[in-house]
């Protein structure tokens, strides 16, 4: 067990508390840490209850044939159409906010991976700049004939119930 002492100041007065984490041997061996701040952090501690989970078979699948596809392409695989190329609209990220958005620029449709910016009708985009998360739309027919850039989270539910449970809680979370 690792522990870390804390203090909340209420009032005129400093109130202890202590955060406690049940630490393995293994742990210790696969991170080759021995501070008490990184294995309670809430990332550390997700990481170990995924880990758990999956060792125990008791997970959910979000990949592949499962509940969901979460992506986000890479960066810089954009190219631009010259004059008199074939080319694909593309649209920012924050136009998919507006009612009926047009084409910000062209791209050519002979670079590499241009399917991968592709997104299909009923797909949740979630648009995001860095590490903030921003505005999202479920996409329609309209918005497959774009594509977009790496700053637009995809986010592909097979369950059409859940896809609702799930755009309503990012929504209002």
């Amino acid at each position: 067990m690792i522990c870390q002492k804390s203090f909340r100041l209420i009032g005129n007065g400093r109130v202890k508390y202590m955060k406690v984490e049940t630490i393995y041997k293994s742990d210790f061996t696969e991170n080759h840490r021995l501070d008490s701040s990184f294995y309670l952090s809430s990332g550390a501690t997700a990481d170990r209850i995924i880990k758990n989970y999956i060792k125990s078979g008791e997970y959910i699948c979000l990949g592949d044939k499962g509940l969901a596809n979460v992506w986000q392409p890479g960066r810089n695989i954009i190219a631009y159409a010259g004059e008199n190329e074939e080319y694909v609209p593309y649209l920012q990220p924050y136009d998919i906010l507006e009612y009926m958005p047009i084409e910000r620029s062209r791209l050519s449709s002979h670079q590499n991976d241009i399917d991968s910016l592709r997104v299909e009708k009923g797909t949740i985009l979630q648009t995001c700049s860095g590490r903030n998360l921003g505005p999202l739309v479920i996409s329609d027919k309209y918005l497959e004939k774009f594509v977009f850039g790496s700053d637009l989270i995809r986010i592909k539910i097979y369950d059409e119930e859940i896809k609702y449970y799930v755009y309503a809680f990012f929504l209002h979370g």
